[in-house]
Parts: C-alpha cells; structure tokens; sequence
C-alpha cells in the first residue's frame, strides 16, 4: 500500500507560488486550473504581477509535499514561500 502524506490546506503561513503573470487574464487561467484541486488557490497582486499562491501549509513539509504533487499532477514545479 503506498504512503500518501497528507497536507493539510488552509492553516499556516506558507504557500506553493506556481506563477506570475502581468495579465489578469493569464493569471486567471492558472488559477482557475488550481482551484479544480485545490479549493485555496488564490490571486495575490505583487508589485504589478498577479501571483498565484496555493495554501497556506503550517511546515516547510507539508509546504514541499504540496509543491511535489503540483509538479506532478499540472508539471509545475513552482516555490515555497510566505506571507511577509
């Protein structure tokens, strides 16, 4: 039986960016593709991109095992990052 581990979505401060765009339109396209699995995916304007952040996870593994199955499931690799 394979191990799955679990990521717990929703508490933390730590989320998976899976891209950047100076469009809304681009950016919405993206989000809209993580908001089938992932009901937290959200918009986030950064100094004139529109960044697409999914989470928030509490630790830097759940914050990894997240990134690790967006890259396999939608072959994004994306980052870690935080709320400042």
């Amino acid at each position: 039986m394979p191990n799955k581990k679990k990521v717990v979505i929703g508490k933390g401060k730590l989320y998976v960016q899976v891209g950047a765009f100076k469009e809304v339109v681009r950016a919405r396209k993206t989000y809209e593709k993580m908001r089938k699995t992932y009901k937290r995916a959200q918009i986030m304007p950064k100094s004139g991109y529109y960044a697409i952040w999914v989470g928030p996870v509490r630790s830097k593994r759940e914050a990894k095992t997240l990134q690790k199955q967006i890259l396999k499931r939608y072959n994004i690799k994306g980052f870690i990052t935080s709320e400042k």
